[in-house]
């Protein structure tokens, strides 16, 4: 356990250094203040968009530049002779960007839907949504060159992520949706905001389908990691 948190507590102090911790707090305070000077108060869908967006969208991003970063610095070569397992540093970056995720999705509800959110459903979806994304980021950047080549890749990943909120706002709902991890986690997102749309059945889906899309991310982020 102490190696466990002697990793985290370097991937904190490099997640500082390349301005991680920054670039969160300039994202949500921009969203928070955004959603303060709109008169009306949001739709859940939209409330669950935004928290995802600071959850995933951020997460998947992040852990995919820093380990280009980490990459152009040889510090991931340096780390292939240490007797640290790969499996160590596979779980220390995804227990740092989740916990950072948290704690910026925190704010937001505090601050701008406190009255609304279930806290702890919050929570739950915001810790499910950043794990499963930092541990894709690291399967999508294996073998990606350059910053550009890995942002290009990205994005229209996330544009096909994306697509679920449509369905979320009554504009589509096609069954392939379901497909999509995201899909889940806006469902849970949504939830947490209005209780009453979010059946049993419902959480007993989207919970059970990001546990499946983390532990399958994990076994390819390993063996990206391996590579």
């Amino acid at each position: 356990m102490a190696r466990v948190w002697g990793l985290v507590l370097w991937e904190v102090r490099i997640q500082a250094r390349y301005y991680i911790y920054l670039g969160v707090a300039v994202v949500v305070a921009l969203l928070s203040g955004m959603i303060a000077i709109i008169p009306l108060e949001l739709p859940a869908s939209q409330v669950a968009f935004l928290l995802f967006t600071e959850s995933g969208v951020l997460a998947f991003f992040f852990v995919g530049i820093l380990v280009l970063m980490e990459k152009t610095e040889g510090t991931l070569n340096a780390l292939g002779v240490t007797p640290t397992p790969a499996w160590l540093f596979v779980l220390a970056r995804p227990v740092s960007l989740t916990v950072l995720s948290l704690i910026g999705g925190y704010v937001m509800v505090a601050v701008d839907f406190g009255d609304r959110a279930d806290i702890g459903v919050v929570l739950l979806a915001l810790a499910l949504t950043s794990a499963m994304a930092v541990l894709w980021g690291f399967v999508v950047v294996a073998g990606v060159p350059s910053v550009n080549a890995y942002l290009a890749r990205a994005i229209l990943l996330m544009v096909v992520l994306m697509l679920p909120i449509l369905g979320l706002l009554g504009f589509v709902d096609p069954w392939f949706m379901a497909i999509l991890p995201s899909h889940a986690s806006l469902l849970l997102l949504n939830g947490a905001v209005e209780p009453a749309s979010l059946g049993r059945l419902e959480w007993v889906y989207a919970v059970s389908y990001l546990s499946l899309w983390i532990a399958i991310g994990w076994f390819w982020a390993l063996r990206a990691f391996d590579r």
